[in-house]
C-alpha cells in the first residue's frame, strides 16, 4: 500500500515540475499527459487484478463423491453404443448383401468402464457366410464374430 500511494504522489509531483519548467502554451498538454499518468498510476491496481490469477489459489474437487453415477453413466452410454451398433449392423448387412438379420454387439471396456470397441457381435438369421463375417471384422474391428444362422428373428435371446 505504500509504493501505492508513493507512486501516485511521484507522479503528481514529477507532473507539477515539468509544468513549471515547460513553457506557457504547453500547459494544457502537459496537464493533460500528467492527469493520465497519474489516472494509471491510480488504476495500477485494477490493472493487475485483472491480469492475475484470481482463481489460482483455489482448488475444485472434481472426483464425485461415489461412483454409483458414474457406473449408471458408463452403463447407459455403454448400452447405447451396443444398441447403435447393433442398428448398423443391420442397415449394413441389408444394404451390402441383402439379408435381413437382427444383431447383438457386446462392447469391450476397460476397467473403468471407457468402451475400447467392439467385443463380440453376434448374428441371427439370414447364414451370413465368411465374406459377411469378414466384412463385419473390417468394418467393427470385432475380436469376435459369431452367427446364429438356424434360428428364427423372433427367437433372439435378452
Amino acid at each position: 500500500m505504500r509504493a501505492y500511494i508513493i507512486s501516485i504522489a511521484g507522479a503528481a509531483v514529477l507532473g507539477a515540475v515539468i509544468n513549471m519548467l515547460s513553457p506557457d502554451k504547453w500547459s494544457k498538454y502537459i496537464s493533460i499527459v500528467t492527469g493520465l499518468v497519474i489516472a494509471v498510476s491510480i488504476g495500477s491496481p485494477i490493472i493487475s487484478f485483472f491480469r492475475s490469477d484470481v482463481l489460482s489459489d483455489l482448488s475444485f474437487n472434481t472426483a464425485p463423491a461415489s461412483t454409483q453415477g458414474t457406473d449408471i453413466f458408463y452403463r447407459e452410454l455403454r448400452q447405447e453404443f451396443e444398441r447403435r451398433i447393433e442398428n448398423d449392423v443391420k442397415s449394413r448387412i441389408a444394404s451390402e448383401f441383402g439379408m435381413d438379420i437382427t444383431a447383438e454387439a457386446e462392447a469391450a471396456t476397460d476397467g473403468e468402464g471407457h468402451i475400447t470397441g467392439i467385443k463380440k457381435i453376434t448374428v441371427y438369421g439370414g447364414h451370413p457366410d465368411n465374406i459377411v463375417i469378414g466384412r463385419l471384422r473390417e468394418v467393427y474391428s470385432a475380436a469376435e464374430v459369431i452367427t446364429v444362422a438356424d434360428k428364427k428373428l423372433s427367437e433372439k435371446p435378452e
